[in-house]
């Protein structure tokens, strides 16, 4: 009997959208995804170098890494550094329902934004949380959604570099 009821559970764990990384947005304050922030990412096993034209910050991604963040399919997961540190993860979603669905996760997790910004004319939803800034706005015109999470000591020391 229990033989048969594995594969029937094993088979409804995998229908549970979201559950692999529903924590995602817990324990920020720390880093993202176990990657502390301020760790040196040339070091980080499977970070792959995605090179931008950046002087100052560096991209990478993780090509194993699960594009599911907070229960959202996202186009683009990029880790980024400064003098060589993690500081910041980029994520990128396609199309307006993912972009919509991540930000529903934000509000569901941090309640409304502590602030609002406008960066290219676009309205961008902000919320602080001690050390980490997390910032998310939408481009109606390619149809993209970037969110932002960042520690924030090191993003200040990256603006006073620039």
């Amino acid at each position: 009997m229990l033989r048969a009821l594995v594969p029937l559970l094993a088979c409804l764990f995998l229908l549970l959208p979201g559950r692999a990384h529903a924590d995602d947005l817990s324990g920020l304050k720390d880093g993202f995804r176990g990657l502390a922030w301020e760790t040196k990412l040339r070091g980080v096993p499977g970070m792959k170098r995605v090179l931008t034209g950046d002087k100052l910050v560096r991209n990478a991604v993780r090509p194993k890494d699960d594009p599911v963040v907070a229960g959202v399919r996202t186009a683009e997961i990029r880790y980024q550094s400064f003098e060589g540190k993690f500081f910041r993860v980029e994520i990128r979603t396609k199309g307006y329902e993912p972009s919509k669905a991540l930000l529903h996760a934000l509000y569901k997790r941090f309640g409304p934004p502590t602030s609002y910004d406008m960066e290219h004319f676009r309205n961008v939803d902000v919320w602080r949380a001690g050390d980490v800034e997390i910032r998310s706005v939408y481009f109606d015109d390619d149809m993209t959604g970037v969110t932002t999470i960042a520690h924030a000591p090191s993003a200040r020391r990256l603006e006073a570099a620039e």
